[in-house]
């Protein structure tokens, strides 16, 4: 395929998620290599091609592979800048949870030694936790499934931690958990 062609990117991005997935060293190798070059770009091929998030998301699982934890940190960081620019938290979710992994810092959904996870200010601490599943790009189903809510409830704590934080939509919710360090 030629270089510019948007197939090659898509592609590429394809033989990259198989590589980390089947642990292939030496396929992940020459895939950076192929990609390296767009890692400033998102990955959206034709109209029927779905949005693959930023190229440097598939960048940073593959150096983590291939152990260079530092280019791994390096292109998830920008990544999450990337995906959260673009509108797109379920792949800024995604860069952050690699970068909480790279970095061995403890997932922000654990639980304090009390058993409730340490609020952000001014949630409360089951809208916290709400607030971080938004955070992860997690739906209302999936919120009420994880902490055996019923959809309606959820639906109630999204609406109010919309408004004790005057925001506009999820996405921007997602950000601010990211600001605020949780």
């Amino acid at each position: 395929m030629p270089p510019e062609s948007d197939e090659l990117l898509v592609a590429s991005i394809g033989h990259a998620r198989l590589a980390i997935a089947a642990d292939d060293h030496e396929g992940a190798a020459r895939v950076l290599e192929v990609l390296r070059p767009y890692a400033d770009l998102h990955v959206a091929g034709p109209a029927t091609t779905p949005y693959g998030g930023p190229v440097s998301l598939s960048l940073a699982g593959l150096a983590r592979l291939l152990g260079d934890e530092e280019a791994a940190v390096h292109w998830a960081s920008d990544a999450v800048a990337r995906a959260e620019a673009f509108g797109a938290p379920w792949y800024a979710a995604t860069a952050r949870g690699l970068l909480r992994e790279l970095r061995r810092v403890p997932d922000v959904s654990e639980s304090s030694p009390l058993g409730s996870p340490a609020s952000l200010a001014p949630l409360s601490p089951r809208e916290t936790e709400v607030a971080r599943h938004i955070a992860d790009g997690a739906s209302n189903r999936a919120i009420a499934d994880a902490l055996y809510l019923s959809e309606r409830t959820v639906e109630q704590h999204v609406r109010s931690i919309l408004r004790k934080l005057e925001l506009p939509n999820r996405a921007a919710v997602a950000a601010w958990v990211t600001r605020a360090g949780g």
